[in-house]
């Protein structure tokens, strides 16, 4: 993998995905498919919170439940964070987008 590389599926990701509050889970999700898909680049999608000085931002509560059957919505609130990890390297594209 090459910064360039990342920085290219960064772009191509931030431009797919429209401005929404709340988008992080879309947007990481995104750029796990781009960079496996069109760079042969493996990265996860991890879920948690998201703290600054000690103050959450974002505090997972509880889990989103599982569809019971297929086509089914699931209409819940959840209260925490998710990000990329490249190797070694974090990854959070919604960070600017959600912090207003």
């Amino acid at each position: 993998m090459t910064i360039d590389s990342l920085a290219e599926a960064i772009q191509k990701t931030l431009k797919s995905i429209p401005h929404s509050f709340g988008s992080c889970v879309m947007m990481s999700v995104g750029l796990v498919a781009v960079l496996k898909y069109d760079y042969s680049i493996e990265a996860i999608a991890v879920l948690g919170d998201l703290s600054i000085n000690d103050l959450h931002v974002f505090k997972c509560e509880n889990n989103i439940r599982m569809p019971s059957y297929e086509d089914e919505l699931i209409n819940e609130q959840w209260g925490g964070h998710c990000w990329v990890e490249v190797g070694n390297i974090l990854c959070d594209l919604s960070i600017f987008r959600t912090a207003y």
